[in-house]
């Protein structure tokens, strides 16, 4: 396997207390194993090569940075190179930088907001930071440094975040209301910090979404007759995984397929308080990943991934007409949107684990 050795160039001069600094930017302890092997490397190493005089604590003015890094510039460049200097005091590999830097321009552009919003009238700083607590003072969340070392500690509590999309892993620290809202902001933080930390290659190591490379598989493909799909009645068999109502042929076909793979399902359910259900029709299965009514762990996570993917990839065949999962949707008669915000058809409440869909996949069929 190739192996990769970063070793950083980039040099701060950082202003402490009337004292002058050489502060190297490092790129931290590396990843974890899972994702380093996603990464296919061997030994992700940083080199740390620096002296410095006095401790930071956020206040330092960075000097010799570089005037603008695609959009942004000015204290947004300053601030982006302090929320790195915080990531690499904690040993945070650039994958967890850019995540860092990633929120930031989520929540604030990068400027030190003075102000919250609507959803948070007390939020402040690069990361709008609640006054909770659990960010400490005002002024800490006012302070770049301080505010972003925060950040990355709540990050490192994040059950396998470093194997996370970066923005579920962004989402389990900020709460956001949209899982998905920081992804738009990945690629502009890790320019920044591939600029920062002296890393031309590092778009290269990081896809366009920031998913790792290798994925749990989703248990195989998925087979069927394709053609068109006309519409079918609830057969007289009894659905296998709850033993009462019953499945139509197509979605036992498909029920029958993710059962032989492992997967833990529930298909037909009489959803009294949902009318627009497919689960009473026998048209829909609900599959888990992990443990219903919990988030699942990053290895579930991604491998509930993998599920969609095939079931997508093979819809054509399967007669896969929409799928829920993780907050989102997908529908094959719109699929050239994509995957789309859920928002709960006005019966579910998207933000809560269940009605979100976080705990398990919605398959429904024609």
């Amino acid at each position: 396997m190739r192996k990769i050795a970063i070793t950083l160039t980039l040099a701060l001069i950082l202003t402490i207390g009337g004292c002058t600094a050489l502060v190297l930017l490092v790129g931290g302890a590396g990843l974890s194993q899972a994702a380093a092997d996603c990464l296919n490397t061997t030994d992700t190493t940083a080199t740390t090569s620096s002296s410095t005089t006095g401790t930071p604590e956020g206040t330092s003015t960075p000097g010799h940075l570089p005037h603008n890094i695609g959009a942004y510039k000015g204290a947004q460049i300053t601030n982006a190179a302090q929320i790195i200097l915080a990531a690499q005091k904690l040993g945070i590999s650039p994958r967890g930088q850019a995540i860092g830097v990633m929120t930031a321009i989520g929540e604030s552009g990068l400027i030190v907001l003075d102000h919250g919003d609507s959803a948070g009238p007390d939020s402040r700083g690069l990361f709008q930071q609640r006054a909770n607590g659990a960010w400490g003072s005002l002024a800490d969340r006012m302070n770049p440094f301080i505010s972003a070392t925060n950040f990355f500690k709540a990050l490192l509590k994040v059950d396998g975040w470093d194997t996370l999309a970066p923005t579920l892993a962004a989402h389990r620290v900020q709460a956001n209301a949209d899982p998905y809202f920081y992804e738009k902001f990945w690629g502009d933080g890790v320019q920044i910090v591939s600029v920062l930390d002296g890393l031309p290659d590092l778009a290269s190591l990081l896809p366009a979404t920031g998913e790792l490379s290798c994925s749990p598989t989703g248990g195989g493909s998925f087979t069927g007759p394709g053609g068109t799909f006309a519409p079918q009645a609830c057969s007289v068999i009894p659905d296998p995984s709850t033993g009462r109502g019953c499945l139509t042929p197509r979605m036992l076909a498909l029920e029958t397929q993710l059962k032989a793979q492992g997967w833990r399902l529930s298909c037909w359910d009489a959803h009294a308080w949902n009318p627009t259900s497919d689960h009473p029709l026998g048209r829909a299965c609900d599959v888990f990943p992990g443990k219903g009514g919990v988030l699942p762990t990053a290895a579930q996570k991604a491998r509930g991934d993998a599920l969609v993917a095939a079931l997508q990839a093979s819809a054509k065949q399967t007669g896969v007409h929409y799928l829920i999962w993780y907050g989102r949707i997908w529908d094959i008669e719109r699929a050239h949107e994509g995957w789309r915000t859920y928002n709960g058809g006005g019966v579910y409440d998207p933000h809560d684990i269940t009605g979100g869909h976080y705990d398990h996949i919605h398959i429904s069929v024609y």
